[in-house]
């Protein structure tokens, strides 16, 4: 475009934009912007990747046993009632189920492994949708976690009081009780922090994992001596509600609740030491492969089926197999009690760390208030998240009056939607951030192939029993209801600013104002018009702010787009909602310069904005403390 053609068209852009600012209430009209800024980075005094990888180093405190551990008690923890429910539904033919299950997870190991390689951060599906979509579809999918969590938390703390009952005698109020005080340990553990609460689960882990070798050995014992006469008639003999190949899809889909825990070691990634994460998959697919399977057979191999399905002994199906192995002693039934216990307390562990890094990183990201970031004094924990979480699992136990079972069909979506849309993440990863470096890169028709399978999951079991498309359909938008009301404050602020006298109104503005003070950066590499109108639309769609930084860094001031001043001023005009400044840098673009940057300007990294890096990029992207990709 000529000089002249581009000087009238600024003219015309502007004086629309000012006809649309008298339409707009004060409050929301941002400041004159169009500001240059120059600053040197060139001569800082910091080393090359000092800062920021020591703090990155100093956060990553899990190895692979620890990391393995907190989300392996929940995906090992599920065989106490997967077992039952599977067998239910796909009679003899169970042990088939668990393994197209296990092939399933088996393919969805990679396509984890690839989103989370690429973004290091802690939020899983969240944080996935995040870099590759809008802030309001992320924070739908987050939802969808916090019911999972939560349903999961309270389920496994109730089962956890259930399989107490032959230890210490408790009736059903001392099972509602025994749930309440689950949940208020695990709570109390959490506060002291995740590396301390990292070593019991460690310990709830191994000794779940020596009960299960046991029971599997003393099953297989008496297998050999007593002969398969059970087996073959369980086969021969037992007839269920549907045909072969519906007994095992339904399986199937009631199967893959054996897997819930599998996404929870994404959303505690930043205190992973390197290389662990795919590791932790790996761990995690090992158990479940190994024992799921085998239980589901040796259950069929030595227990009637009838006895099995019964809904009385539908959850301690262990137990009995325990009782038959040893013929009728019970030291070991006991132990697989008490394991139960531990280890489904492992569980609820593990839900509570997982909404730490979910909540944490949505408070980070301005979708949730910034109070949910506040620290106790002693061990420097996120007490407000801790705490808010176990008073909500406390009111689902008393709203429920310990009916766990209204919770499992809501667990059961709200688990496989987020295993769905973290295959999406993946999708979505390749199609629209191809360039983002990774270690681990599923291949497309594996991933879908595993979205496939999971849909296929979750049609199944909303076949299987509908009536928890109404529970799910009520808690979820209770969750959303929260969610919404942060995630748009400001737009209810302006809501309400009209039916508000003009005194309450002006401090409610002064509110909204406030909350949009707070600058967001985004680093333009070559300065084209194009991406910083397309980043600037992102963020005025996405973000509580008016006043974005547009940050160019340059080694030579010949580096310094032509035109790059004149396009901020331009901008500035043409969104009267949000202040556009330029600020200009000398230096080299690395993690260090950005950290330094962070605190010079006073704003946090995962407030910082880049385009998709490309192959020449050398930079590790977790080195940046959160910095988000939101454009090609």
């Amino acid at each position: 475009m000529g000089e002249k053609r581009r000087e009238e068209f600024l003219d015309v852009v502007g004086s629309v934009q000012e006809e649309k600012t008298y339409l707009l209430p004060d409050w929301e009209v941002a400041d004159e912007g169009g500001e240059i800024t120059y600053m040197d980075e060139e001569s800082t005094d910091y080393d090359y990747q000092g800062a920021m990888a020591k703090e990155h180093k100093e956060k990553k405190v899990l190895g692979q046993v620890r990391a393995t551990a907190i989300a392996g008690n929940d995906i090992s923890s599920s065989v106490f009632y997967t077992i039952g429910v599977s067998t239910i539904s796909a009679g003899q033919y169970s042990p088939i189920s668990m393994v197209i299950v296990i092939l399933v997870f088996y393919i969805f190991r990679n396509i984890y492994a690839e989103v989370v390689t690429a973004l290091p951060v802690n939020g899983g599906s969240y944080n996935a949708l995040l870099n590759t979509t809008s802030k309001g579809i992320a924070a739908v999918v987050a939802g969808l976690s916090m019911l999972s969590y939560l349903t999961t938390a309270v389920v496994s703390a109730n089962f956890a009081a259930g399989y107490a009952k032959p230890l210490i005698g408790l009736n059903e109020d001392g099972v509602f009780w025994g749930t309440i005080i689950i949940l208020l340990f695990v709570c109390l553990l959490n506060l002291v922090g995740l590396s301390e609460s990292s070593y019991v689960a460690t310990v709830m882990f191994f000794l779940h994992i020596s009960v299960l070798t046991c029971l599997s050995a003393v099953c297989i014992v008496h297998l050999c001596t007593h002969g398969i006469q059970t087996l073959k008639d369980n086969w021969l003999l037992y007839k269920g509600s549907y045909n072969i190949p519906l007994s095992i899809y339904f399986g199937y889909c009631t199967a893959l609740l054996g897997c819930s825990g599998f996404e929870t070691s994404a959303n505690y990634v930043e205190e992973q030491q390197e290389g662990v994460y795919p590791k932790t998959l790996r761990n995690m697919w090992l158990t479940i492969a190994i024992f799921n399977p085998l239980l589901s057979f040796l259950a069929i191999a030595i227990l009637p089926i009838n006895q099995i399905v019964d809904p009385n002994e539908n959850y301690q199906v262990l137990y009995n197999m325990a009782l038959v192995a040893l013929n009728s002693r019970r030291w070991l039934s006991l132990i697989i009690s008490a394991d139960a216990v531990i280890v489904l307390t492992g569980a609820v562990l593990t839900s509570y760390v997982g909404i730490l890094g979910l909540v944490r990183t949505m408070a980070q990201d301005r979708v949730l208030p910034s109070f949910f970031l506040a620290r106790m004094w002693r061990f420097k924990t996120n007490w407000i998240i801790i705490v808010g979480f176990f008073l909500l699992a406390f009111s689902l136990m008393g709203i429920t009056r310990g009916k766990v079972n209204l919770l499992s069909g809501v667990f059961t979506m709200a688990f496989l939607a987020v295993m769905a849309f973290f295959a999406i993440g993946n999708i979505l990863l390749k199609y629209k951030r191809r360039k983002l470096p990774r270690e681990i890169t599923s291949p497309w028709v594996f991933v879908i192939f595993g979205l496939c399978a999971v849909i296929a999951g979750l049609i199944g079991n909303i076949v299987f029993d509908d009536t928890i498309v109404e529970y799910f359909v009520i808690y979820f938008a209770a969750v959303m209801i929260v969610i919404f009301i942060m995630f748009k404050r400001v737009e209810l602020l302006r809501i309400i600013l009209f039916v508000l006298p003009d005194k309450l109104g002006r401090r409610i503005a002064a509110t909204g104002k406030k909350l949009k003070s707070h600058p967001i950066v985004f680093f333009t590499k070559t300065g084209n018009l194009s991406v910083i109108h397309k980043a600037t639309t992102y963020v005025i769609n996405n973000e509580i702010t008016n006043w974005l930084r547009i940050v160019h860094v340059y080694e030579t001031e010949e580096n310094i787009p032509a035109n790059l001043t004149e396009d901020i001023k331009f901008l500035d005009r043409l969104f009267p909602k949000v202040r556009i400044d330029l600020v200009l840098v000398k230096g080299t673009f690395n993690p260090d310069l950005v950290s330094s940057l962070s605190k010079k300007l006073n704003v946090a990294p995962n407030m910082m904005f880049i385009t998709c890096p490309g192959d020449e990029f050398k930079h590790d992207i977790s080195l940046f403390g959160g910095v988000r990709v939101i454009t090609h």
